[in-house]
């Protein structure tokens, strides 16, 4: 048995030798294939599949919160109460996302860091590699401040020097002890709602803010489940405590649920979709290259009908005819398999920076699972073109079939390109719908006008700018507004807490006046100054806009959105109403302006509440500034502002505001590029085939082409007879691509933005590519068809 499959193998190496160029153009068809399945499936094995760096990552998951099926972040004392009395959870611990500046070591720099309860790290497994953990008394109010550094920080800042732990930093111009190193590779929350952190600190520097039920400052709970304990009972018991809650403090938790989910699918998040559907593309391409190959092995069977014949002759059975056919396919598949990894490791490589916004997707690798399944493709791929040619040239008893092998192949090959024409279709359709989608979204502000926008951010440090009264904070924003007001070219300039598209806020219950716990809304609310309105272009539908005026002593007041103000008074005019909420006995609407969607052009986002940053005096804010040029020319004269008023003050994340929207389809930009670009490969692959069918064809029919010449058939006609046979055969694959793409845009429903699913000109579009991309396929043989002489077909019989 060995030998003979030995013997088999060397025998198809010797043949494929022969024919270079057949064997050359089937393994570049494999390669391209493969290597895109592999590409993606290491970066769908990184971020769907590869458990979590963490300590026993399947007992993780993540808490956060629902008010009226909306989800929100976690209130702190819900969060206090939940650790408190769940029984099912080993650990229970939560965090939220900052940013500081930190200074005293070097250049002032903005690190992205998290707040977080001091047994975070024990709930994940994990142990500072130099130094400690925090201490359970660090998350009391008034502990001494200290910090935990990542490796990344540790080495970039202070050198990787092990002396570091006891020394003190400046963050926010606080002093900070760092207590710990957190190893190298450590990475929490791995894109989990803020990002990468490099430096964590424990909630005992909380602000007044969080020990209000009905405040959710972002936080967000993870915790660990007891061994008996399954996300479905830890489910159960939260939403217990939460119904228990809800009785005890109606006004805030009335309507107060929780959402469990297994840790990796939160930070999977909305990446789930696009991978899975990424998938199935190359999938799709990978089938269609198969398809090809197998095509080109039928052709080559039935070039060698005579070889076969002879063997035949000379008692050989099925299964040594067979074999030789099925070595040759499991040739091709080795080599097209080892050229597609190449391919792969390269299209890996490319893929980590394209992925970097992915959680996890710049830990895309070859592993040993992603070359196994490079084998198992290879072999399954090879199997199929292997046998195909067999079961098309072969007759049941063993031998050759006497008549109609060429015309059985040829049955056999129309099949294969249809079914490559189909499968192209259905990718071209869904290339076609999202780029569509990509041009409503492109098109699409938020809510906003973002031209001509610059924007940055500044945080001031509270032991310099004494938080609790607020009035340095309040000097300091007022006088910075004024001196960028002041320079050439800006028309408008204010600042907001929470830029739209970066990022939710803070989120509150908030409810008319005296109102009933059953008309709270959860909403997002944001800090502004008088200014911003106009600087981001937000249209102001009704009332006004804060102004100078609206400061203590004066009364709060409020702006509210569109959507806010329909909900709360359906068919009223909102301006005067008075809300409560967010720390606010009372809050009186003045302005309602247009609803921006803040999490992204393209996502829903909760009802916004604006309060005047005069009353709630935040450190943290973003400027924006409406220039009439070109907004970028403007940075430099902000920095010298800023400098101006605080020379150490840094200022960060300078951009234009037309960046930040594009930064926000950058998702869908990406998957649509990708999907256009294996589209455009499938495309190719069933031109392909099409051209190989009809060259086959033609050289078939070189007899009947000579005859039909004899007997006075033009040129023009015989051409157009090989177009008709390539419409023909793409007639086919069309109709069950058209199929094919009425069942699998379902799939497309959350990726699409504006477009019907069934939209008319994505099928037609598609489908007259496809054509004239097989009417170009047919046209070389077709000439060639034409230039067929009556002695030509003599001589070729």
């Amino acid at each position: 048995m060995v030998a003979h499959v030995l013997s088999s193998l060397r025998f198809a190496l010797r043949s494929l030798r022969r024919n270079p160029s057949h064997s050359i153009v089937a393994v570049l068809i494999l390669a391209l294939g493969i290597g895109a399945n592999t590409a993606v499936y290491s970066v769908v094995r990184a971020v769907l599949l590869r458990p979590l760096p963490y300590e026993r990552p399947d007992r993780l998951v993540v808490i956060t919160e629902t008010r009226k099926e909306r989800e929100i972040s976690v209130a702190f004392p819900n969060f206090l109460d939940w650790r408190r009395e769940a029984r099912g959870f080993e650990e229970m611990a939560a965090f939220v996302g900052s940013r500081v500046n930190l200074t005293g070591a070097g250049e002032p720099e903005r690190i992205r860091g998290q707040m977080v309860t001091a047994n975070l790290f024990r709930t994940l497994g994990m142990r500072p590699a130099l130094g400690r953990d925090f201490l359970p008394a660090e998350d009391q109010p008034g502990a001494p401040a200290s910090v935990i550094l990542g490796d990344g920080l540790w080495r970039r800042r202070f050198g990787g020097s092990t002396g570091v732990v006891g020394t003190t930093i400046q963050l926010d111009g606080k002093p900070f002890q760092i207590v710990g190193v957190m190893p190298a590779g450590f990475d929490f929350p791995s894109g989990i709602v803020f990002g990468k952190a490099e430096l964590w600190t424990p909630v005992g520097l909380r602000n007044a803010e969080w020990e209000n039920r009905d405040s959710h400052p972002g936080l967000v709970a993870i915790g660990r489940l007891e061994d008996g304990a399954s996300l479905s009972s830890a489910r159960t018991e939260l939403s217990a405590i939460a119904s228990r809650l809800a009785t005890a403090y109606p006004a805030s938790n009335q309507e107060i649920g929780v959402i469990l989910r297994d840790a990796r699918e939160a930070l999977v998040g909305e990446a789930k979709e696009p991978l899975l559907i990424l998938l199935g593309v190359v999938a799709l391409v990978l089938l269609i290259a198969t398809a090809n190959v197998a095509g080109l092995q039928i052709v080559r069977a039935v070039s060698r009908r005579q070889e076969f014949a002879v063997r035949a002759a000379l008692g050989a059975g099925r299964r040594h005819l067979v074999g030789p056919l099925l070595a040759e396919g499991l040739v091709l598949g080795a080599a097209g398999g080892a050229a597609g990894l190449l391919l792969g490791a390269w299209g890996t490589w490319l893929a980590r920076p394209l992925f970097g916004s992915v959680p996890r997707g710049s830990e895309a690798r070859l592993d040993w699972q992603v070359l196994v399944m490079v084998a198992a493709v290879s072999i399954g791929t090879a199997i199929i073109f292997g046998l195909a040619p067999a079961f098309g040239t072969l007759a049941k008893g063993g031998g050759l079939r006497a008549r109609g092998a060429a015309a059985s192949s040829q049955r056999t090959r129309r099949a294969l390109v249809a079914a490559e024409a189909a499968l192209a279709l259905v990718l071209l359709v869904g290339s076609a719908l999202l780029l569509r989608s990509l041009v409503a979204m492109q098109r699409e502000t938020g809510g906003i006008t973002p031209g001509g926008v610059l924007t940055w951010e500044t945080g001031l440090p509270g032991e310099r700018y004494d938080v609790d009264s607020g009035r340095p904070t309040l000097r300091f924003y007022g006088e910075l507004m004024g001196q960028v007001k002041g320079l050439p070219g800006v028309e408008s300039v204010g600042a907001i807490s929470t830029l739209p598209f970066t990022g939710s806020g803070s989120q509150s219950g908030i409810r008319p006046r005296g109102g009933s716990v059953d008309q709270q809304v959860s909403v997002d609310v944001s800090v502004v100054t008088p200014g911003y309105f106009s600087a981001m272009g937000v249209a102001l539908v009704r009332g006004r806009v804060f102004n100078e005026e609206d400061r203590p002593p004066v009364a709060p007041v409020a702006v509210v959105d569109e959507r806010f103000a329909a909900r709360l008074w359906p068919g009223q005019d909102p301006i005067g109403k008075q809300v409560e909420g967010w720390g606010f006995q009372e809050l009186t609407v003045v302005g309602v302006v247009r609803h921006v969607t803040s999490y992204g052009v393209t996502a829903d986002s909760r009802e916004e509440l604006y309060v005047p940053h005069a009353h709630r005096p935040y450190t943290r804010m973003f400027g924006v500034a409406r220039v009439s040029g070109n907004p970028v020319m403007l940075a430099p004269a902000v920095r010298r502002a800023v400098t101006s008023l605080d020379p150490v003050l840094p200022v960060y994340n300078i951009r234009v505001m037309d960046d930040v929207v594009a930064e926000t389809v950058a998702a869908p930009r990406l998957v649509t590029l990708l999907t256009s670009l294996f589209a455009v490969l499938a495309l190719a692959l069933s031109a392909v085939g099409v051209y190989g069918l009809l060259a086959f064809a033609v050289s078939e029919r070189t007899r009947e082409i000579g005859v039909r010449a004899a007997l006075g058939a033009s040129p023009s006609s015989i051409v157009a007879l090989v177009a008709r046979e390539a419409i023909a055969l793409v007639t086919v694959g069309l109709a069950a691509g058209v199929a094919g793409s009425l069942a699998t845009t379902r799939l497309l429903g959350g990726l699409i933005f504006r477009v019907e699913r069934l939209d008319p000109v994505s099928f037609v579009v598609a489908s007259v590519v496809l054509l004239a991309a097989a009417l170009l396929a047919a046209l070389v043989p077709a000439r060639r068809a034409a230039r067929i002489s009556p002695l030509e077909a003599i001589r070729a019989e």
